[in-house]
This record gives C-alpha cells, sequence and structure tokens, in this order.
C-alpha cells in the first residue's frame, strides 16, 4: 500500500488530533515517512548515532548488515529534539520502542478511517512519491538502503557515497511533503546540486 496525498494529509493531521498515541509513536511514525527507513531502523535510532544532519545506522542494526547514512533534514530534527543521550524512542522499560507499538496504535486508532495499512507502507509511500519527484532508482536505493544484488560488485568498483543525491532527494521530499500537509513554512532550504554538463 501507498498512501495518496490526500491519505497523507488525512494521516498526518490526525496524529495532531488524538491523545490516543504516545508522543513517541507518533513522532516515529512520521520519521518512517519522512525518511523512508525501515520501521525498526527507526524505533531503534539512538542519539549517538547522529552526528549534525546525518544519522548513521550502524552494521548491527542495518538490515543489510552494512553502516548506512541517512540525511535528516531540518523537519526531522525538528521532531527528535530532545537530550542529547540515549534512545531516541525510549519505552517504559528504558529500552527502544518495538516496531510492533506503531502496527498497535495504527489498528487502536483504526488507521484514521483509511484502509488499513502498515508501518512499513509508510516506507513504501516515501519511495512512491519521491519517485513521482523524479528521484532517479538507483538514487532510491542509496536512500532507502536496499542491496542490491550487484552491491559487492559495486563496492569494489564504486566508491562514492552518493551523500549529496540522498540529501537533495530527502530535501525534496520534505518540501513536497510539506506541501501535501500545508506546513506554514511554504519551503525548506532546498539544495540544488550543480550538474556535469551545466552552466
Amino acid at each position: 500500500i501507498s498512501l495518496s496525498s490526500d491519505e497523507i494529509r488525512i494521516f498526518w493531521r490526525a496524529l495532531d488530533n488524538t491523545l490516543r498515541i504516545r508522543d513517541g509513536v507518533r513522532t516515529a511514525l512520521r520519521l518512517v515517512l519522512l525518511t523512508g527507513q525501515r520501521p525498526g531502523e527507526v524505533t531503534g535510532m539512538s542519539r549517538d548515532e547522529i552526528n549534525g544532519h546525518w544519522w548513521t545506522i550502524p552494521q548491527e542494526r542495518s538490515k543489510t548488515g552494512e553502516p548506512h547514512r541517512v540525511f535528516l533534514h531540518d523537519i526531522a530534527l525538528g521532531l527528535i529534539a530532545g537530550p542529547k543521550e540515549g534512545h531516541v524512542f525510549p519505552s517504559k522499560k528504558g529500552n527502544s520502542l518495538r516496531p510492533r507499538s506503531m502496527s498497535q496504535a495504527l489498528k487502536r486508532l483504526e488507521y484514521f478511517g483509511l484502509e488499513p495499512f502498515k508501518p512499513h507502507d509508510l516506507r513504501r509511500t516515501c519511495t512512491s512519491h519521491m519517485a513521482e519527484l523524479r528521484i532517479p532508482p538507483h538514487v532510491l536505493d542509496y536512500v532507502l538502503g536496499h542491496k542490491a544484488p550487484d552491491r559487492r560488485m559495486l563496492a569494489i568498483y564504486n566508491r562514492y557515497d552518493y551523500d549529496p543525491e540522498k540529501q537533495e532527494a530527502l530535501t525534496r521530499w520534505a518540501f513536497e511533503l510539506g506541501r501535501i500537509v500545508g506546513w506554514n513554512d511554504p519551503e525548506p532550504n532546498v539544495i540544488q546540486f550543480e550538474r556535469k554538463g551545466s552552466g
């Protein structure tokens, strides 16, 4: 399932209008949609994984078994502002929030009247809308932390980390998401990177 723009708007605004969800769960759901990362990787986020605008998912928490760098737009950083140490999404027991907490919340809230969807569908939604923004497929793979079949060969011959492209893609998506949900700040800092042969 991939949420349409109208469904994203309903989902995002409904999160603001209910008291039947913990703040950490609310923020984690939004961060999955904003960054396109796996729900389990989001809920396990630790403060020491964040350096400036970059979040590095360590290999022991990454599904691919490799470290994965994710650009955090100012909007994402604003969502997770808080203490400088510990889990970003702590549970009541002091560990990190469990991914199923998000699934349980969506079910309890009857999916805000939308067709039933899972937290992972928010990752799929992010991917689909970035594709509509004409983000190249190979850049999407790097944004999402996919492990392509030929990634081992690429690791040998292609040492480029695609960080600028990942930053641009997630910045463009933050701007588009802001347009969809109607944030007052009309345009985040959209970075334009020079292309070969331009100018």
